[in-house]
């Protein structure tokens, strides 16, 4: 298929795109590099036909390379040429992790969500011999459904939308439109460093699968845009089961679960999980959530834990959450009326207008008795006792935990508030 403005055009009314917003602005990820910079260039031509909707670039400068202050200088006249507003947004990279590669990856996407602005659409330039590259990859590596789906068209970044217009190109369709326009781009030394699997796959496996097969590149992003289609149709119906399925807070009820195969249990539970805008875990440890959580004895409290989630049981529910922030379970806060009290780990406090909130009896702690002493919060030891409103007598801080069902992992960063040494 032919790479042109008018084609691209037609590919800018993504079905996700008409439905959720109206677009401001579209925001090209410019690296300086070929595929970016045909994609600036068309939009620079298509600036008065995209409903009003302006043109803009940005370049994540991540330093890395030599060459990186000269990419800038490329990619900033570049944009005076074509009278397109650059934004220029310098990273810091991890270097200690063992994937540069992901590092830089990370960094890069998360430059971008703090880039954009609501009613944002960031273009990226990959095409599809990028989307056969990962699949392949990740087929690899052992993906699910899900990930040999390859990338998607469109989603969510931040409060924007990340969309890719060209993946319906190759590489060559692409390099035929900058020769003919005459563009000038710039080479990164990186693309070809075979020390990256991306790499090693452009440079030394492909073109052998391609001589051979002819058509490979075609046949998989066929099989992208089928697998994604499926698995669209699938989260739809998934959405709709769990809705009878999380309770309040997220919870995911146990008992309801285990009415399904364990094959959609899997399913369910990954969608649950991205539901609640955490990293999806890999197979395996939704294998071991499946098998090990759910199967686990009644008084058991089992965890699944991956890179940014946990996954606990607790009352035949799961709960899911990013991992718990550090905090000082020893340290004793001073809390003082109209001034909110910031405590790390746990969150935010404030004591407004000195009011207090009653129970639905009319019981509650007098305002007069709040000025008998000084205020302070602080947190679970062990022995604590207290007196709930309505109830006789004072009770173990323990066991009314038990009874009001406080997950045994926030029991200790439960603010507890005090009024001179009386919880």
């Amino acid at each position: 298929m032919t790479f042109n403005e008018t084609n691209l055009l037609a590919e800018l009314s993504h079905d996700q795109l008409r439905a959720n917003q109206t677009t401001k602005r579209f925001v090209v990820a410019y690296s300086g590099g070929m595929d970016s910079h045909v994609l600036l260039a068309a939009m620079s031509v298509l600036r008065g036909r995209l409903g009003g909707a302006e043109v803009a670039a940005l370049h994540v400068h991540h330093g890395i390379s030599p060459e990186a202050d000269a990419w800038v200088e490329h990619c900033v006249e570049t944009c005076r040429l074509l009278d397109v507003p650059l934004n220029i947004k310098k990273i810091k990279v991890d270097r200690t992790q063992a994937s540069l590669e992901n590092s830089l990856r990370n960094a890069r996407y998360q430059a971008f969500s703090e880039s954009l602005n609501k009613q944002d659409v960031l273009l990226l330039a990959h095409h599809a011999d990028d989307q056969a590259e990962t699949i392949f990859l990740r087929l690899l590596r052992g993906a699910g459904a899900q990930g040999v789906s390859g990338m998607p068209a469109c989603r969510v970044l931040g409060n924007a939308y990340l969309y890719r217009p060209m993946l319906g190109y190759t590489r060559q369709e692409l390099a035929h439109y900058a020769i003919t326009k005459q563009l000038r781009w710039i080479e990164d030394d990186s693309n070809v460093d075979v020390q990256f699997d991306r790499n090693f796959l452009r440079q030394n496996v492909l073109p052998l699968i391609t001589e051979r097969w002819p058509g490979f590149g075609n046949s998989l992003t066929r099989h992208a845009r089928i697998n994604q289609q499926l698995q669209h149709s699938m989260d739809f119906f998934l959405a709709r089961e769990l809705e009878q399925l999380v309770g309040n807070e997220g919870k995911l009820n146990l008992s309801l679960l285990r009415a399904y195969t364990q094959e959609v249990q899997l399913n369910l539970v990954r969608a649950w999980i991205a539901s609640l805008a955490l990293p999806v875990p890999s197979y395996q440890q939704l294998e071991q959530i499946v098998k090990g959580l759910i199967v686990a004895r009644e008084d058991a409290q089992p965890q699944v834990n991956w890179r940014g989630a946990t996954v606990r049981r607790f009352q035949n529910n799961l709960y899911a959450s990013a991992p718990l922030p550090a905090f000082d379970k020893q340290k004793v806060y001073e809390l003082t009326p109209d001034q909110p009290l910031d405590i790390p780990g746990v969150g935010a406090l404030e004591l407004v207008n000195e009011e207090v909130v009653k129970a639905d009896n009319g019981e509650g702690w007098p305002v007069l008795k709040l000025a008998l002493a000084p205020l302070s919060v602080r947190f679970r030891q062990g022995g604590e006792r207290c007196q709930p409103a309505g109830r006789v007598g004072s009770h173990p801080l323990k066991k009314l935990f038990q009874e009001y069902q406080v997950p045994p992992w926030l029991r200790d960063r439960m603010p507890l508030i005090y009024c001179g040494e009386q919880l």
